[in-house]
This record gives structure tokens, C-alpha cells and sequence, in this order.
């Protein structure tokens, strides 16, 4: 890596090249390394052309309905494996899938609709739209 280099306003700069990063850890095979650095290419390219981004009243209507949405940290992380498997045999989830063994997705069944939910490997819990005391079950849940 090159040394940092002090700029105008006395902040400091330092170029980091992929090829650097996480050397000493396996990343998982091509179609890993593709999709990481599509990720990495997506989240700096900075500009947006106006143009081709439909507007949210157009998607959307006039009104727009909002639904509650929240975090809980309550672990230092999940073993996303077995919990995967609790939440397998569980009456009210539907869809579940594993993503890069980092993220655990699953539907949460309440009457005739479907939730989502999003285990994070790092002891986080993320699900929209639901109530508190549908929230607190889930976390009783996992």
C-alpha cells in the first residue's frame, strides 16, 4: 500500500488497491470475487444520470404508505447454520435462503401476508413491517 500523503486542508490520503485487500483470506471462488467487486463498483460509482431514474410519484402514486422497519443487535453474532435449521421446521416461516453464509433471509407468515426478515451473521436482526409484539417473537424465535 502507498503511505499516506497529507493534503491541502491538513486530512491525509492513501490509495488502497483490491488486489491488497484480505490477501491472506480465501474469498470463496470467481463467482464470489465477481460479485464482491460488481458490489465495491456499484457503491462508489457516485453519479447518477437523472435521466434514466424514474421519479417516486411515478412509481408510486400520490401517497405512499409507510411501514415500520427495525434493527435489533442482540447477540455478538449468530450461528446462521443452526438457526437456519430452527427456522426451517417453524409453522410460520415460508421462504428461507442463506446468503454467502453471512445473511440469513426468511418470510414471516401473519395472517395472509409475508414479512421479511434478515439474520445478519454479526447478531443482527433487521425485519419491515411488523408490530412490536410480532417482533419480539421472532426474537424469542432465534
Amino acid at each position: 500500500m502507498d503511505t499516506p500523503k497529507m493534503v491541502a486542508d491538513g486530512s491525509h490520503t492513501q490509495k488502497i488497491y483490491l488486489s491488497e485487500l484480505n490477501n491472506d483470506v480465501p474469498i470463496g471462488g470467481r463467482k464470489a470475487s465477481r460479485i464482491e467487486l460488481r458490489t465495491l463498483r456499484d457503491a462508489y460509482n457516485l453519479k447518477m444520470n437523472d435521466a434514466s431514474v424514474p421519479s417516486m410519484e411515478a412509481e408510486m402514486g400520490e401517497e405512499v404508505d409507510l411501514h415500520r422497519t427495525t434493527a435489533y443487535c442482540t447477540a455478538e453474532s449468530y450461528n446462521l447454520k443452526d438457526l437456519y435449521k430452527l427456522l426451517r421446521g417453524h409453522a410460520k416461516i415460508g421462504r428461507i435462503q442463506m446468503y454467502f453464509g453471512e445473511c440469513l433471509y426468511a418470510t414471516y407468515r401473519i395472517g395472509s401476508g409475508f414479512y421479511d426478515i434478515f439474520f445478519l451473521h454479526y447478531g443482527v436482526v433487521v425485519m419491515w413491517g411488523l408490530e412490536e409484539g410480532e417482533e419480539q417473537d421472532i426474537l424469542r424465535m432465534a
